[in-house]
């Protein structure tokens, strides 16, 4: 039987990567109100999320400064202003095999190495090609954890895939 002892986390995040029709949310108003209109179960400014109340208000606020921060990153960063993509698109494609069958019996760790680059120049091509498919819209990523009432809602309910064109969506449980 094994023991954990010190500090053991319990907490998950989902990275979310989606389509952002430039200019659809001017402020954390429209977001409130593309919430409301997906919402039935809206009342009195809150949402039930496992028994807790959840504030749109606040969600929509939370997410507005998230797509800002995501807009003025893109702005500001030279050179590749998608590798933080890149990043998520690779590590998702890495998830899809099981390291032991890359590196074989023998353990050879150059061959796993191969294997994250392949990944990488993948994910390259496919976030270019996404970007690239879908004028007037912006390619970006979040991630929600559950270490927050907000981050939990946003990370368990289908709020991102509900307003935004969710590309993907990689669970870390």
């Amino acid at each position: 039987m094994k023991i954990r002892q010190g500090f053991v986390s319990n907490s998950s995040s989902s990275s979310f990567v989606v389509m952002y029709e430039n200019g659809e949310f001017q402020t954390w108003s429209d977001i409130k109100n593309a919430i409301k209109r997906e919402y039935s179960e809206y009342h009195d400014g809150t949402i039930d999320h496992y028994g807790r109340e959840v504030n749109i208000n606040e969600v929509a606020k939370f997410l507005m400064r998230e797509l800002v921060m995501n807009i003025e990153s893109l702005d500001s960063i030279d050179g590749d202003e998608h590798d933080n993509l890149v990043q998520a698109v690779t590590e998702k494609l890495t998830d899809e095999k099981d390291y032991n069958d890359i590196i074989g019996p023998e353990g050879n760790w150059d061959k796993w190495d191969d294997f994250c680059n392949s990944c990488r120049d993948k994910a390259i091509k496919e976030v270019r090609d996404l970007s690239e498919s879908h004028p007037g819209k912006t390619l970006m990523s979040f991630e929600f954890g559950d270490d927050t009432g907000i981050g939990s809602f946003l990370e368990h309910s289908s709020v991102i895939s509900d307003i935004f064109d969710l590309v993907s969506k990689r669970s870390n449980h």
